[in-house]
């Protein structure tokens, strides 16, 4: 099921998003697990998120993807988890990042698959954002491993992946949650603004959008694939 919240402000659907996650976080009898994008545009989310009074201690969180940088590096998503969530009330939360001691992200996929496996073996809801080509985590469209990453019968819940054509100053060597892992969850919440993502997402819900990673998100979704349930939170900016 797909839902589109055209909203007149980002911090409309913020406050839309709280709402909902908040409720969600409250009626969990046990650990309620939460898988987080990197990037600019969730961070006022994270920071309203952090202050709410939820019981944070059955919160188990993860990341989307990460670039596989340490966390004293400026691209590390763990790091902008931690200054913008994971404090004031939110403190509380457990965090499992997915970057870990190997050297390549290539050679540290075993290790984190097997962290999620044994942590979060399926997760309850995802907060997503999405980039000006239509990628979502780090399912980037052209990637060599991308109908792998997108394989809805595979079992692996993250993969080593380096998009291509990126600028030269943003790190290429990053670990994804897979599709089928991300569609684990009963609930994702895609969070955008802009002009240009928002014909992307017309695009994709026209079923138009093929050249766009979103489209094979949104088809598994509406196809009832999964019970998973899309919610695509938009404003101009």
């Amino acid at each position: 099921m797909i839902t589109l919240h055209e909203n007149d402000s980002l911090q409309e659907s913020i406050e839309d998003i709280t709402a909902s996650l908040g409720k969600k976080i409250k009626q969990a009898s046990e650990s309620f697990s939460l898988a987080l994008a990197g990037g600019n545009t969730p961070k006022p989310l994270y920071e309203h998120l952090s202050q709410q009074a939820w019981p944070w201690k059955n919160v188990q969180v993860t990341l989307t993807d990460e670039r596989w940088v340490n966390e004293d590096h400026a691209q590390s998503n763990a790091t902008m988890i931690r200054v913008s969530l994971l404090k004031n009330e939110a403190e509380k939360a457990y965090f499992l990042p997915l970057k870990n001691k190997e050297k390549s992200a290539k050679e540290g996929q075993q290790y984190c698959e097997t962290q999620l496996v044994t942590q979060m073996p399926t997760l309850d809801a995802v907060i997503l954002g999405m980039g000006d080509d239509g990628h979502y985590a780090s399912i980037f469209p052209n990637m060599d491993n991308l109908a792998e990453v997108t394989h809805i019968e595979s079992s692996a819940l993250c993969a080593a992946t380096h998009p291509k054509g990126l600028a030269a100053d943003v790190i290429s060597e990053r670990m994804t949650l897979t599709l089928p892992y991300l569609v684990s969850a009963k609930t994702i919440y895609l969070l955008c603004t802009g002009e240009k993502k928002k014909q992307i997402i017309d695009s994709v819900l026209a079923k138009t959008g093929s050249a766009f990673p979103l489209q094979d998100l949104a088809d598994k979704c509406e196809a009832n694939l999964t019970d998973t349930q899309l919610h695509i939170f938009w404003s101009p900016a």
